[in-house]
């Protein structure tokens, strides 16, 4: 139940809805006119000249409903000229209004604002018999909460957050109070208030429950642990506090044992569960692969090497131990009639950095490996097109770096971190350099010189390579490896060539050498690589080879005379085929290479 009060030193009124009106006086039996409605919220005023009109207008609006005796129209209107402009007229105006509608209580305090602040306005006699009046009709109530911050409220309407005004004056006869807060539970009194009297309403908050209560038996009384969504939580009988909601409950013990049962817990309510245990076992088998072993059941010995019997229903533990070996241990829960076969294989402890394993890998043996390898020669070939292209009269060369690829693989002997194999490898490439020719600068060098043109050639590479090398590793950590190979032997290349010939004018010449030329070197191999190993004898390789030999000076093709662009009846124009070197000096072959290294 809201207020109106009113000051001349701030010059602000707060308003609020009347209390419901109860049968007072000489006519009891007359009902209560309904309570008058809450003032509708009025906006800040925007000048003073705009409020004294809003005033005017609205005590006007209110003279013409008090005289049509239409009393909330004429307090609505009232309270809004008050809030306009604070004055002796509208504030009568309320007063009479409430008195009027039977809100006694609110009569009271705007007869006794009246008096107090405009000396009781116009009628002061009037105001001054009508709080007599209306005293015995109204008394005082004190609203005392234990918690501030509550909601509190008389007969439904809000008169604030506590701590609350000492004194709030309502009419006489009961009234409800209710009060409320989040987190506590909501309080409702009833206090009935006497005639010119105070009644003093204690309030005592109490938090919500955010738990319930969960009381467990047996039936029979037997003696029996109880387990709550799965933990033992004490023995039967027994109340416990959980969380609101669905709670799974079973009684167990190393003989008997009870049907789960699904328990709705509410907040701040209790359950009463009883449940029956009857009789129940279950049979357990456990047995070390390897016949040995101290078995326990629940951290106490039972056997060596192999057990069976009935057990107790529920939760157990079982853990076996053996010198040399890790500990097993398994938490296992049994149900009645249950059978449980167990085969444990122990297992011997990891290597850690404090200390040697007791059984370490070891890195002694056979190993080898396969990879596929791509590389470019460095330096190029040094052919006739590379190293000649002067003395082949050409206008310009184009140099080609040979590219190829192949396979190799590797087995041998590890003394850990040193190892020796025998590496051998296949491999292909090939270079396509060209050279450029001009027309000649006298008819006299046409016959031999040739046309204008340009000459692409393709020579081919294949052969292998076998070499003995050593090895060096080691370890980074558990599965890393780094590896460095270097070692001598010999080579093998045959080399195949062709020459596509094409004038400016488009007649073409294609030259082969069918016959091959090959040539045996000795080579040297080395490659660096990083291996991860993926089990205890298997590993990814990535690496990097590198592989030297020497192509020496006499691997060239043969000469050849009879080599013509266009037609030999019509217009036949010779070109030069001389003997081409195709490969000359050391050779160098780099790449990257991926492969799988096996052994330890």
């Amino acid at each position: 139940m809201s207020r109106v009060f009113s000051s001349v030193a701030l010059g602000v009124s707060l308003v609020g809805a009347g209390l419901p009106a109860f049968a007072q006086g000489a006519a009891p039996a007359v009902p209560p006119p309904p309570a008058a409605p809450a003032a509708p919220p009025v906006a800040a005023p925007a000048s003073p000249a705009v409020n004294a009109a809003t005033a005017k207008t609205s005590l006007a609006a209110g003279d013409k409903a008090a005289k049509a005796k239409d009393w909330a129209t004429a307090l609505a209107q009232y309270q809004a000229a008050m809030n306009a402009v604070p004055g002796a007229q509208a504030q009568e105006g309320i007063a009479n209004a409430q008195y009027q509608l039977k809100n006694s209580g609110d009569a009271y305090d705007s007869y006794d604002q009246l008096l107090k602040t405009y000396n009781g306005g116009k009628n002061k006699g009037q105001a001054t018999a009508r709080l007599k009046e209306l005293a015995p009709l109204t008394g005082y109530v004190s609203i005392r909460v234990n918690e501030e911050g509550a909601a509190v409220s008389i007969d439904g309407k809000a008169v604030g957050i506590s701590p609350v005004a000492a004194l709030i004056r309502v009419s006489s006869g009961a009234h409800k109070i209710d009060v409320a807060k989040d987190g506590f539970v909501a309080v409702s009194k009833t206090p009935n208030v006497g005639g010119n009297g105070k009644e003093i309403v204690e309030i005592q908050l109490a938090r919500e429950a955010t738990t319930g209560h969960l009381s467990v038996k047996e039936h029979t009384g037997a003696p029996v642990r109880v387990l709550v969504d799965g933990t033992d939580v004490g023995a039967a009988p027994i109340d416990v506090e959980v969380g609101p909601g669905a709670h799974e409950v079973v009684l167990r013990s190393s003989t008997m044992a009870s049907a789960a049962q699904t328990v709705q817990v509410a907040r701040g309510e209790t359950a009463n569960v009883e449940l029956t245990a009857v009789a129940a076992s279950a049979h357990l088998e456990v047995t070390t692969s390897d016949r040995k072993g101290i078995i326990f059941l629940d951290n106490k010995p039972v056997a060596e090497g192999a057990f069976a019997g009935d057990i107790g229903v529920g939760p157990h533990t079982i853990s076996v131990t053996e010198d040399g070996y890790e500990r097993f241990d398994k938490k296992v829960v049994l149900v009645d009639k249950q059978t449980l076969a167990e085969t444990v294989t122990l297992e011997r402890p990891q290597a850690t950095s404090g200390g040697p394993a007791t059984t370490e890998r070891s890195f002694d043996g056979l190993y080898g490996g396969l990879g596929g390898f791509g590389f470019v020669g460095v330096g190029g070939q040094g052919n006739e097109i590379d190293t000649g292209c002067g003395q082949l009269e050409a206008t310009s060369c184009k140099m080609s770096s040979p590219v190829g690829g192949g396979l190799m693989g590797w087995i041998g002997w590890a003394w850990h971190p040193v190892g020796v194999e025998l590496f051998l490898a296949g491999m292909a490439d090939e270079a396509t350099p060209s050279a450029t020719f001009t027309s000649p600068s006298s008819p006299l060098e046409a016959p031999t010189y040739g046309p204008a043109r340009v000459e692409q050639f393709l020579i081919v590479r294949y052969g292998g390579m076998a070499a003995v090398r050593a090895r060096v590793s080691g370890e980074l950590g558990d599965r890393i490896r780094l590896s460095l190979a270097a070692g001598f032997g010999a080579s093998w290349k045959n080399m195949l060539f062709e020459r596509d010939t094409t004038s400016n004018q488009g007649a073409q010449n294609i030259f082969t050498d069918k016959s091959g030329h090959s040539y045996f070197s000795p080579a040297l191999s080395i490659d660096g690589s990083v291996s991860l190993r993926v089990s205890p004898s298997l590993a990814i390789a990535l690496g990097l080879m590198t592989m030297l030999e020497t192509a020496g000076q006499s691997v060239q093709t043969t000469a050849s005379t009879s080599q013509y662009i266009g037609s030999q009846t019509v217009s036949p124009q010779a070109i030069q085929t001389p003997s081409y070197h195709l490969a000359s000096g050391t050779q160098v072959f780099l790449g990257p290479y991926v492969g799988l290294q096996f052994g330890p």
